[in-house]
């Protein structure tokens, strides 16, 4: 691959939906976002040495209020300390510089190179009314190999991110485990099933790779413990619970790496099931490459 600093502004356009808010200060703010566009900024870049960086991270045009700026500062800070996630005071220092010139210095500096991650994204998902939903990334192969995968929720009316166990009732977490729980063992049985259906399939053809058919629902429980962040919402019924490659999950769960939590007792553990019936998605329009963000 040649050595490119290639800035991709990818411009997205919101639909609209109506939503019934609860204040006048949510009507606002909902109104802010009628219509407002989305570009991404960053750069995938080979450096000198010969090494692959990605970092991305979206942001917004479309009006001129605080919130959107302070949003925009938001989604910027956070793709910065993906990016160094083991150096905060190296995060900080590099928020002050241009985007220009934080490519470059993943390019050609080498010390820069050997602390920042490998893959630094922040991506969006959809909002629900002024909640908008994104996804941190960070691959990290300096001390220890790590992938680093978070749902992230900000709130675009209080101008901050916010935790998403607030989105529900305070018994949530252990129910939810529960939950997790018991459609980690009902994955796992139907991968038993499979596996077992696909070695009396290829009995005859002993190169033939079948999925791990051994793998102990109890131990895979204990390894993909529940964690906030790789909770995904899709509606106030379906859940997603996403593991990021850990070594001892891999070991653990085999090639399952996702489990769905659906049924009404999710709808039941929301604070306020109403306001995720219906998200509002991004319309992504064709990339188009342009210079870098200053």
């Amino acid at each position: 691959m040649k050595i490119l600093s290639v800035f991709v502004w990818s411009t997205a356009m919101f639909s609209i939906a109506s939503y019934a808010a609860p204040s006048n200060d949510l009507t606002l703010a909902e109104k802010e976002l009628t219509p407002i566009f989305v570009k991404e900024a960053g750069a995938k870049i080979t450096t000198e040495q010969g090494e692959e960086k990605e970092w991305r991270y979206p942001y917004f045009v479309g009006n001129t209020s605080s919130r959107l700026k302070q949003f925009n500062s938001w989604l910027r800070e956070t793709s910065i300390h993906g990016l160094f996630p083991q150096d905060d005071v190296l995060a900080e220092k590099v928020l002050k510089s241009k985007d220009s010139q934080v490519i470059a210095m993943l390019k050609t500096d080498k010390a820069v190179q050997d602390i920042a991650a490998e893959v630094a994204t922040v991506s969006l998902d959809k909002r629900f009314g002024t909640l908008f939903f994104l996804t941190t990334q960070s691959t990290y192969r300096g001390v220890g190999y790590f992938i680093n995968v978070d749902s992230v929720v900000y709130d675009y009316a209080a101008g901050k991110e916010i935790n998403i166990a607030n989105l529900f009732v305070g018994e949530a977490e252990q129910k939810l485990s529960d939950l997790l729980a018991d459609s980690i063992r009902k994955t796992l049985e139907k991968a038993k099933r499979e596996s077992r259906a696909c070695l009396m399939k290829n009995k005859k053809n002993p190169g033939y790779s079948c999925p791990e058919l051994n793998i102990d629902a109890d131990q895979c429980i204990n390894s993909a413990l529940f964690h906030w962040g790789w909770l995904y919402i899709k509606d106030s019924r379906h859940l997603q619970y996403y593991v990021p490659y850990r070594p001892n999950v891999a070991a653990d769960c085999g090639y399952e790496d996702s489990f769905e939590i659906h049924g009404p007792n999710v709808e039941a553990l929301f604070l306020e099931p109403a306001r995720f019936k219906k998200a509002v998605r991004f319309t992504v329009l064709p990339n188009v490459e342009s210079q870098a963000k200053e």
